[in-house]
């Protein structure tokens, strides 16, 4: 459901308003990417990773669960937070026009060029206060596998197993990339 939906017409103003000054967005809004997919994807570790990158693996489920903060939490009951999950929808710039009658149409949009990516995003709306704000994770919740690149040398495996045993993470999360690079 849209979180649009709660917003009394005064909030939804306030947050067009908070939108349309210079820089508005980078004051009032955060926003985390996840990559859809039931398939480790080669460009996706070519654009986004190097040779010692890390790909969290989770679901939906679970990432809408790990938020512990009811505050936050737009889930949780009584749907009052201010975190919202969705996948975006791909568009061609010739043929599409993104509406400007919701806020989120903006955020929420990209060229088919990108479509690629299958993106899943959070996004946070804080009008109170700067985005950067962080709410209380689960990570235990969030967590299902954490995938070594596929281009890392063979020890960095174990500098990842290293560091989640410092942080109290079950180093059994840590897995090489499936991903078949001949």
């Amino acid at each position: 459901p849209s979180p649009l939906e709660n917003l009394s017409p005064e909030q939804f103003v306030e947050m067009q308003t908070a939108l349309s000054q210079k820089d508005g967005t980078a004051r009032t809004v955060f926003i985390n990417c996840w990559h859809i997919s039931e398939f480790e994807n080669f460009a996706m570790w070519r654009v986004y990773s190097d040779v010692f990158g890390v790909s969290v693996e989770s679901d939906y489920a679970s990432l809408r669960s790990s938020f512990l903060d009811q505050n936050w939490n737009y889930y949780a009951e009584p749907k009052k937070g201010k975190i919202n999950i969705g996948a975006l929808t791909y568009y061609d710039d010739a043929q599409h026009w993104i509406s400007k009658h919701s806020v989120f149409s903006p955020i929420m949009h990209k060229r088919n060029e990108f479509s690629y990516e299958q993106e899943l995003r959070c996004v946070i709306w804080n009008l109170e206060g700067p985005a950067h704000v962080r709410p209380t994770i689960d990570i235990s919740k969030l967590i299902k596998a954490i995938h070594v690149s596929p281009f890392a040398p063979v020890w960095y495996e174990g500098v990842i197993r290293d560091l989640c045993a410092r942080y109290g993470l079950n180093t059994d999360l840590v897995v090489k990339s499936s991903l078949k690079l001949s």
